[in-house]
């Protein structure tokens, strides 16, 4: 769920009140996800550093389930 790393950065900012920017950093499925929470948290992420990104959200892997799924939920859904 990207609620928990919402959450997360948001306590994270509330907690470091001198912090000047937020920058994420992610490789691979980790950068579909920083630049995912990148757009959708425009006023609390300043920059995002994507290593080998891809240009679409990709369904998750699963080796029970195969219909095509996102990887990401937000609010339960």
């Amino acid at each position: 769920p990207l609620d928990y790393a919402i959450n997360n950065i948001k306590k994270f900012k509330t907690s470091n009140p001198d912090l000047k920017k937020v920058i994420l950093w992610g490789g691979s499925k980790g950068a579909e996800l920083a630049l995912l929470l990148g757009s959708l948290m425009p006023n609390e992420v300043q920059g995002v550093i994507a290593q080998v990104p891809s240009h679409v959200i990709w369904q998750g892997i699963s080796m029970t389930d195969f219909s095509p799924k996102s990887s990401w939920q937000m609010n339960n859904k």
